[in-house]
């Protein structure tokens, strides 16, 4: 019985995620991650680049339920590409500088949800890590910019934090919980 629920998981799980992939054939960014110019922080390692990421790394995010900073297995990279050039959204707020594909998700506070990078407007607040605490602050700059290389690193919680920012570790489906559910069996296998 067990086999025949987790068969069932995978399949629907797969099936969702292809959903999802389709929506969003008519964009015009291939690359759906970070640039290499995305910070992570490792638990034993300290910062490192997002393209230098070791199986098995302890990578600091943020508890979506508790608000906690905390830590985060990365199991594998959902895409990895050094040659590519991409197209990112260029985010700034007072203490923090990302650049994010327009497809991937990072979470707002005005609805507590996970949304395009796209969809983010001047003036909207996003959550930060500043200091080991988390702050919510407003986006006082978008930009758009070329560059090479293109990450989408996979944690054990689906969230990571890149340059202090929270953002999911999915992109291409509108839902995180949807997209975390997908890929729930490839985190499953990986432990």
């Amino acid at each position: 019985m067990k086999k025949f629920w987790a068969i069932l998981i995978l399949v629907v799980s797969l099936l969702n995620y292809i959903r999802c992939q389709n929506q969003n054939t008519n964009s015009n960014t291939y690359a759906v991650c970070f640039s290499n110019n995305t910070l992570v922080e490792t638990l034993s390692n300290g910062l490192k680049r997002v393209s230098e990421l070791n199986y098995g790394d302890m990578v600091k995010t943020v508890d979506t339920e508790t608000g906690k900073v905390d830590y985060s297995k990365f199991i594998d990279y959902l895409h990895y590409d050094k040659s590519i050039k991409a197209e990112y959204i260029t985010i700034r707020t007072d203490n923090a500088y990302l650049e994010i594909s327009e497809l991937h998700l990072i979470k707002r506070n005005a609805d507590q949800q996970f949304v395009y990078a796209r969809d983010l407007k001047l003036d909207d607040e996003i959550f930060v890590v500043v200091n080991d605490q988390m702050t919510i602050e407003k986006i006082t700059k978008l930009d758009r910019k070329q560059e090479t290389g293109a990450f989408a690193p996979l944690t054990e919680s689906g969230t990571i934090l890149v340059n202090n920012v929270l953002a999911s570790c999915y992109a291409n489906c509108q839902s995180h919980t949807l997209s975390h559910i997908a890929f729930g069996p490839l985190r499953w296998w990986h432990q």
